[in-house]
């Protein structure tokens, strides 16, 4: 959540105080240009006088941003922040409140390189650390995450979110053996963290190690019973053992019907049915999806498939058409199916 400084605060707005001078910038066209000579041999104490009325303007324009934010005036702060960061380019507070507003508004790019400049000159607290390789990881720079996140859990060794957060990052750069490392560390300082437990679990199902992915997710589920993502790990380890019925009774077992159709929990099931040679019945979990989601092509995508493997043409050919008229124009997906049924016409017209 975005921090707003001095909520209800009316202050002054930036390009006055800017025309006023406030902000100590240098004045090319006035006396202090034309006797620079005088201008330099100023006080010390003159000095000082101005840098304070400096600093004392950017608070009050920085509370002013912060009351255009509690007002919802979101675009009034940022042309005050923006302009303020022209004069005050490696002042913490504007940095940081620049990188709040930005991330509030959505901007997780311009919020990114915001925190950047913020951690190039004050870089003594691990949690910006955090935070840059939060935001890194959402628009999808691993890597960059993966050092934010490290260099937080070497400042505190202490907090057990900072090793987590970097194992999952190493688990979808698929540097298992050093996320491992690091879920171990979070275990250690603090052993009821069912994430660790759990995520060490999807290493152990994506190693094969299918004994050793059990009591991981066993663990996590003993902390964490009600975690929807641990339940569905919980049923691929069973359906990966070779009980694809038993993997459904677990899946079966949610009771809210919202989240039993949920895209995770039907793939699941879908897979299970199509194991136990049940494929009309996988293609009716993804009709039941469709049904209560009109607008998940995907899905009828899906059903599609499993009615044409399971001999059913009609429905298959019905779920395909649906899933044409959703889909957004030219999707993979869609194409593929359509030059599915394209090669069984020919096949059946003896082409």
């Amino acid at each position: 959540m975005l921090a707003v400084l001095c909520a209800g605060v009316v202050g002054i707005g930036f390009i006055i105080a800017w025309k006023s001078g406030w902000f100590g910038g240098t004045n090319t066209t006035g006396p202090a240009a034309a006797n620079g000579a005088n201008a330099n041999s100023a006080s010390g104490a003159k000095d000082a006088e101005a840098t304070t009325v400096s600093h004392q303007k950017i608070d009050e324009s920085l509370e002013a941003a912060a009351s255009y934010v509690s007002a919802d005036r979101l675009g009034e702060a940022e042309k005050i922040l923006e302009e303020l960061i022209k004069v005050a380019p490696k002042n913490p507070a504007v940095l940081r409140q620049l990188y709040e507003l930005r991330l509030f508004q959505g901007r997780y790019e311009d919020a990114y390189a915001t925190i950047r400049s913020l951690l190039d000159i004050d870089s003594d607290d691990p949690e910006q650390y955090f935070n840059a390789g939060t935001i890194a990881f959402k628009i999808g720079k691993l890597t960059q995450a993966e050092v934010h996140y490290q260099q937080a859990a070497t400042m505190d060794v202490t907090n057990p979110k900072y090793p987590l957060y970097l194992a999952q990052t190493q688990v979808k750069l698929h540097e298992y053996s050093e996320a491992k490392i690091n879920l171990l560390k979070v275990i250690n300082l603090n052993g009821s963290v069912h994430e660790a437990f759990g995520t060490l679990a999807e290493i152990a199902l994506i190693e094969n190690k299918l004994d050793i992915a059990a009591q991981d997710i066993e663990r996590a589920r003993t902390v964490a019973p009600n975690f929807l993502k641990w339940r569905i790990i919980e049923a691929k380890i069973i359906r990966r053992k070779g009980k694809p019925e038993e993997a459904l009774q677990r899946l079966n077992a949610i009771t809210d019907p919202k989240i039993r159709l949920l895209s995770e929990v039907v793939d699941e099931k879908a897979v299970c049915w199509a194991m136990l040679g049940e494929p009309e019945k996988a293609a009716q979990e993804y009709v039941n999806q469709v049904n209560a989601f009109q607008d998940a092509w995907l899905a009828a995508v899906h059903a599609s498939e499993y009615f044409m493997i399971a001999g059913n043409e009609q429905k298959g050919k019905v779920w395909y058409l649906y899933a044409k008229g959703k889909a957004p124009e030219g999707a993979h997906e869609v194409v593929d199916l359509a030059k599915r049924f394209e090669r069984a016409d020919s096949d059946s017209d003896g082409g």
